[in-house]
C-alpha cells in the first residue's frame, strides 16, 4: 500500500477492523446460531437430568466415568458420546472432563493412521470429531471463566 512503514499500514487496518467489528458480529450471529448451537447452551454435571438422556463416557485407562452432557432427544444415540460433539442436540456440561473423549479420539486417529489409505476416511472422521470436541472444550473453558466471574447467563 506504499505506506511509510508496516506500523502505519497496521494502524489503518486496525481502524477499519474496529469499525467493522459490530457489523461482522451481527452478520456472523445467524451462522453461529445455526452451526454451533451447542456452545450457547451449557449444563452442569450437577444439574438434574433423566438417566436415558445423559451422555456418559468411560476412560478405559483408569475406569473413570464422566457425565459429559445431555442429549436433546428422548434417548441418547448409540453413537454417543463421540458423535454428540457434532450434534445440535448435545448440551455439554461445562464442568465435565471432556479430555476423556479427546483422548479416545486421538487413540483412534493414531491407530487408524497406521493402516494406510483404506482407513483414511475413518481418520478424517475422527479428526473432525476431535475438532468438535476441542471446540466444546474451549467454549466450556470460557463458560467456566464467566461462572467464576459471575457473568454467565
Amino acid at each position: 500500500l506504499k505506506h511509510s512503514s508496516d506500523n502505519v499500514c497496521r494502524a489503518y487496518v486496525d481502524i477499519a477492523f474496529h469499525g467493522m467489528m459490530e457489523t461482522l458480529s451481527e452478520s456472523m450471529a445467524t451462522a453461529f446460531l445455526e452451526h454451533a448451537p451447542r456452545i450457547l447452551s451449557f449444563g452442569s454435571k450437577d444439574d438434574p437430568s433423566q438417566t436415558q438422556k445423559q451422555i456418559l463416557t468411560e476412560d478405559i485407562t483408569n475406569g473413570q466415568i464422566e457425565h459429559v452432557g445431555e442429549c436433546g432427544k428422548d434417548v441418547a444415540c448409540a453413537e454417543a458420546p463421540i458423535s454428540c460433539y457434532g450434534c445440535f442436540r448435545f448440551r455439554p456440561c461445562w464442568d465435565a472432563d471432556h479430555r476423556i473423549n479427546l483422548n479416545i479420539v486421538q487413540r483412534e486417529i493414531d491407530d487408524m493412521s497406521q493402516h494406510g489409505k483404506p482407513f483414511q476416511h475413518l481418520v478424517d472422521k475422527a479428526k473432525m470429531a476431535k475438532q468438535n470436541i476441542l471446540m466444546v472444550m474451549n467454549a466450556a473453558d470460557r463458560y467456566q471463566d464467566a461462572v467464576r466471574q459471575g457473568d454467565h447467563t
